[in-house]
């Protein structure tokens, strides 16, 4: 990638964006266009400066023309330039809410991994919690929960993410985290409610059923006493007719099954 930019762009100019010299970057510009009078590098340029984060480069490419493209959000998710990323937002460049293929918005990316500031800024320029989906079926408030920090959690709810069906509750209990189960709990969650889930898709087995289901299929010993002190239905079914106990049976999990048993549960 670097190789093929430096290519369209020359190595001075290169190398100039790669620094964040700006005055370098429009004296080069100009020298270059005095011979070419066709030479347009701002697509490169931006792509140069962003990944290191020279945000007056990017501001100036903005102001010059430069469009956003996905190859230049990939970056920004995977590379985090938070400077730049919020030059762009500030002119409106792109929609805080814009989804990138096979990523996801730049939003749930970065709360996934647990990125604070990320998420702030994001939320400060109307990124909606509630607007897209994360690896085509999980809500935001779900991936934050199955990977994240209740900090991040809490953030989403602040600026309006649905708790209810949003299977937060159920991803985090698949997890292994207490903690997460709890908060969202507290926060409202429904404790029986089914995962988000096509009952007929191996490839989501992870969100099929309750928070229950998914504990007890884990082995989540915690999580199901969690669970089960505060309500949880033992003997609920999914949608393929499963109760936890009978998950608990079928992967060996012998303490949580024991554990189902005294709370009345039954195959």
């Amino acid at each position: 990638m670097d190789a093929r930019k430096r290519a369209e762009i020359g190595d001075d100019l290169y190398n100039a964006c790669d620094v964040g010299d700006l005055p370098t970057v429009l004296a080069d510009i100009s020298q270059q266009r005095s011979r070419d009078p066709t030479f347009s590098p701002l697509a490169a340029m931006m792509y140069v400066a962003a990944k290191r984060d020279h945000s007056a480069i990017v501001e100036h490419c903005l102001a010059s023309g430069a469009t956003i493209s996905d190859e230049l959000l990939r970056l920004i998710v995977v590379d985090r330039p938070i400077k730049t990323y919020e030059v762009i937002l500030k002119a409106k460049a792109i929609d805080a809410n814009y989804f990138i293929p096979w990523f996801g918005d730049v939003l749930t990316c970065v709360a996934t991994d647990n990125d604070v500031d990320f998420v702030k800024l994001c939320l400060s320029y109307g990124a909606d919690p509630n607007r897209n989906l994360f690896e085509e079926d999980k809500t935001a408030l779900a991936a934050v929960a199955e990977t994240a920090s209740i900090e991040i959690a809490t953030l989403l709810l602040e600026h309006g993410a649905n708790i209810k069906n949003s299977a937060a509750a159920v991803a985090a209990a698949a997890a292994g985290k207490t903690d997460m189960v709890q908060f969202l709990l507290a926060k409202g969650a429904d404790i029986d409610e089914m995962g988000i889930y096509h009952p007929y898709d191996r490839r989501c087995e992870e969100r099929v059923g309750s928070a229950l289901h998914q504990a007890a299929r884990k082995g989540h010993q915690d999580i199901v006493s969690l669970l089960l002190r505060e309500g949880a239905d033992v003997n609920l079914k999914d949608l393929r007719g499963r109760t936890p106990l009978a998950l608990a049976e079928a992967e060996g999990n012998d303490a949580v099954k024991s554990l189902l048993q005294e709370h009345g549960a039954f195959s």
